[in-house]
């Protein structure tokens, strides 16, 4: 063994440690894990170092230490299946570090239960604090989250049916300290599994339940089940085509004059992959963003306080960008958008008033693709009849930063 870093996944317990495994770790200088980890090999000699709340900060330490000293970290699972492998590869070159994988816990509980795990979406909310992606994991045909001493998969299952209490009857197991001396695997529904204390070591399985009912998809949600202020807030038809228009990818998304982040949110849920940017300037209604991201379960959304124009250089570069609003310095904004856009990239701005419009159709003309106008008439009740009553129209235009022969997305 060479200097350097070796992350080893340790599987389900000792027993999945080859020979292999066990000679880099009797050779290591320095042997870094849990408690737990630690304690299987009690002759170790070297320097320990124990992997606790403070990872982030030990991270770059081993790192330093393993440019004089073969260092070995011991890992639950696989270090790369929600473990901690991602903070060292974030941070060496590959020929610095040495990965070795084991099974998982996820594999493991899915191998007991005879769920073949290439149709599970795996999920962790194990030591983080983002929010519960309620929908996407309900929506799965099945789910295994890992979960924490925290967030139990009682506390799990319970947040679960608070977003969606027709999910009681969906069929769940309760899995903790799988292989080991207090085992528990536990079925029932949700509903059960929500009274049922567990430790840490601990995972909600979501079986297939083909009598479902399932969280219908998050396209243009009716405007009254976001918090919005004053009605500011892009209209669920409006919303639904600007969403559509933007040919959604995997990357970076900036929501500008967010207002209730609604298009943001819907993004989210409609792209897996998608890291959301709600930019809005005014305090309530980025309070108000926050409420409605924690209750559509939008892990991946932030919210940045501040204009377009003081925080368009502090954010990564986007593929996709939508502008609500922008008011007389939409032209400014736009521009100053455009220029951070990555080469492909597709923005989307509604426009209400004539005075907008028009600056908006002056505005980079080699690049707009398309202009739209979206009119929604809704039937109200006179009487003992209904009339169609016409809201403002709605001009959306797509703009996309061409990159050689590229044109529209």
């Amino acid at each position: 063994m060479n200097k350097g870093l070796t992350i080893i996944g340790c599987g389900m317990g000792p027993d999945d440690l080859t020979a292999g495994m066990l000679k880099i770790i009797r050779e290591a200088e320095v042997l870094a894990g849990g408690r737990r980890h630690l304690d299987w090999f009690p002759d170790f000699n070297g320097r320990r170092e124990v992997v606790g709340a403070g990872v982030r900060e030990l991270v770059p330490r081993l790192i330093e230490l393993s440019r004089a000293k073969k260092v070995v970290v011991l890992a639950s699972g696989d270090p790369l299946f929600f473990g901690i492998g991602r903070l060292f590869v974030d941070n060496l070159p590959a020929e610095s570090l040495t990965i070795i994988p084991n099974v998982t816990a996820a594999q493991a509980a899915c191998s007991r239960l005879g769920l073949p795990w290439q149709q599970c979406h795996f999920f962790s909310v194990h030591g983080r604090e983002q929010r519960l992606p309620w929908l996407e994991i309900l929506r799965s045909r099945s789910a295994v989250v890992y979960a924490d001493a925290v967030r139990t998969p009682a506390a799990i299952a319970r947040d679960l049916l608070t977003h969606w209490p027709a999910a009681a009857s969906r069929p769940a197991v309760l899995v903790a300290d799988l292989g080991g001396e207090h085992e528990q695997v536990r079925p029932g529904t949700l509903a059960d599994i929500a009274a049922v204390s567990s430790s840490g070591l601990s995972m909600l399985v979501l079986l297939p339940d083909a009598d479902a009912l399932l969280p219908p998809l998050g396209l243009g949600r009716p405007d009254a089940d976001y918090e919005h202020q004053g009605g500011l807030i892009t209209g669920a038809e409006v919303r639904a085509v600007a969403l559509a228009k933007l040919r959604l990818v995997p990357g970076v998304f900036w929501d500008v004059g967010a207002g209730s982040g609604s298009v943001g949110i819907e993004a989210a849920g409609l792209c897996l992959g998608l890291d959301v940017y709600a930019i809005e300037k005014d305090e309530q209604r980025c309070r108000q963003i926050l409420v409605n991201a924690d209750a559509f379960g939008c892990p991946s959304l932030q919210v940045v306080s501040g204009s377009m124009l003081e925080v368009v250089d502090q954010l990564p570069a986007p593929d996709r960008v939508f502008v609500g609003g922008g008011g007389k310095d939409v032209a400014e904004i736009c521009q100053g958008i455009f220029n951070r856009m990555k080469s492909g990239g597709v923005m989307v701005v509604a426009a209400v008033t004539l005075e907008t419009r028009a600056v908006l159709t002056a505005l980079l003309p080699e690049c707009l693709v398309e202009m739209v106008e979206i009119g929604v008439s809704r039937a109200k009740k006179l009487g003992d009849y209904h009339l169609l009553a016409a809201e403002n129209p709605v001009c959306l235009y797509c703009f996309q930063k061409r990159d050689g022969g590229h044109n529209r997305p």
